[in-house]
């Protein structure tokens, strides 16, 4: 009997134990309702010096989108080898902040490429990208069904009735 007693006792304040422990990571809005704070570093950004974005791909041309934390001037080196990044667009200032484009062309269609950008702040790694890849052609195959076609061995011969 003392032992359904504290069985029914624990299974009673178990909610409230957990209410309470949630209670501690929550903080009360204005109307005094709680919400729950994030404990989690997990959303938090390392600082970095910049962020690059491709966009409007097609078979011959890219634009990068470069946004800088720092002022700084650079430029983005590109090729289609790994570590022989031998084009490279001119060299243009970026202001804190204010993202810039950068389109890189004439390029090469259904091609792998490796770029980075380069930088006084710093260098990015190298990192890649496809130009659009042709069109596929819709496979088309073509059936003929012909009809059971009866062939008249004669008079009735294989089981068959006569052809008329």
């Amino acid at each position: 009997m003392k032992r359904t007693l504290f069985t029914l006792v624990a299974l009673l304040l178990a909610p409230l134990t957990v209410l309470h422990a949630a209670g501690e990571n929550t903080a009360r809005k204005g109307d005094g309702a709680r919400q729950a704070a994030q404990t989690s570093q997990c959303n938090d950004v390392p600082s970095h010096p910049f962020d690059l974005i491709l966009c409007r791909p097609t078979s011959n041309s890219i634009t990068v989108s470069v946004l800088c934390y720092e002022d700084a001037e650079g430029f983005i080196a590109y090729g289609t080898q790994p570590g022989k990044l031998t084009a490279r667009t001119p060299a243009q200032p970026f202001r804190k902040g204010q993202p810039a484009e950068i389109v890189l062309a004439p390029l090469q269609p259904n091609t792998q490429y490796y770029y980075r950008l380069q930088s006084a702040l710093a260098g990015s790694g190298e990192f890649t990208f496809h130009t659009a890849r042709p069109p596929r052609r819709a496979a088309v195959r073509v059936g003929m069904h012909a009809g059971h076609r009866r062939t008249c061995p004669g008079k009735g011969g294989l089981g068959m009735p006569p052809c008329k």
